[in-house]
């Protein structure tokens, strides 16, 4: 999939309540905005999915990400790790790096290709 600059997307939480998932969405949208100067609105061209799974191949705070053509999934089993799968979905496809938190470098971008595909990080202990 090519994700063009100003281009429009949407997001949808389907597991609603958790402090970590809101600011799993809200720092989607700053990025994607930085980056891209993406636009959230309902009836994006691209529309993002976060919240909680129950996949067993998910261990502790990993995440999943599952990417079709117009649809990107970040789950996890646990709120946090959906936040940990927004930070991990924009280092790997827009090179954001998040040095410090008064220190991050944010690229600028025309296009950015993401291929379809799923994606699992797992931590290697129960607390990061």
């Amino acid at each position: 999939m090519k994700l063009l600059k100003n281009s429009s997307i949407s997001i949808e939480i389907i597991s609603t309540g958790y402090p970590a998932i809101e600011n799993a969405k809200d720092n989607l949208i700053k990025y994607l905005n930085l980056c891209l100067n993406c636009l959230n609105s309902e009836n994006g061209q691209l529309k993002f999915v976060l919240g909680i799974s129950k996949d067993d191949r998910l261990k502790y705070d990993g995440y999943l990400l599952k990417i079709t053509e117009n649809k990107i999934f970040i789950l996890s089993k646990e709120p946090r790790g959906v936040l940990y799968g927004v930070y991990g979905f924009l280092e790997k496809y827009f090179g954001v790096k998040f040095i410090a938190p008064d220190c991050e470098i944010c690229p600028k971008y025309n296009e950015v290709i993401i291929d379809d595909g799923e994606f699992i990080d797992n931590p290697s202990f129960r607390l990061r």
